[in-house]
């Protein structure tokens, strides 16, 4: 099936917007419209692609960290540990400028 780009075009972003109008989160609607693109508009499976692509995409140790950086500062608010530690950081930073002056 041989389609022109602008109608690719025009069918990707109808979708996105519709999608994104609809109140869908953005990942997902991003993820509906790859697989309605390659289901219309190629030859490959488009299950077996797009679930490889998101295993390879979720895979990657570098984007393991993002999650842990929320996850520890999570602990460390509910805990109350962080509020200690700027009461600390705050209040003997500023005792010793005083005794500084």
């Amino acid at each position: 099936m041989e389609v022109s780009m602008a109608y690719m075009s025009l069918i990707v972003f109808g979708i996105l917007f519709l999608t994104l109008a609809s109140g869908i989160w953005v990942g997902f609607s991003l993820y509906i419209v790859g697989f309605i693109g390659m289901v219309l508009f190629s030859s490959l499976p488009a299950g077996n692609n797009m679930a490889s692509s998101l295993w390879a995409t979720c895979e990657k140790w570098e984007y393991v960290a993002l999650p842990l950086f929320i996850l520890m500062g999570e602990i460390l608010y509910r805990s109350g540990i962080s509020e200690k530690l700027f009461n600390l950081w705050f209040h003997g930073f500023t005792a010793s400028r005083a005794d500084f002056c």
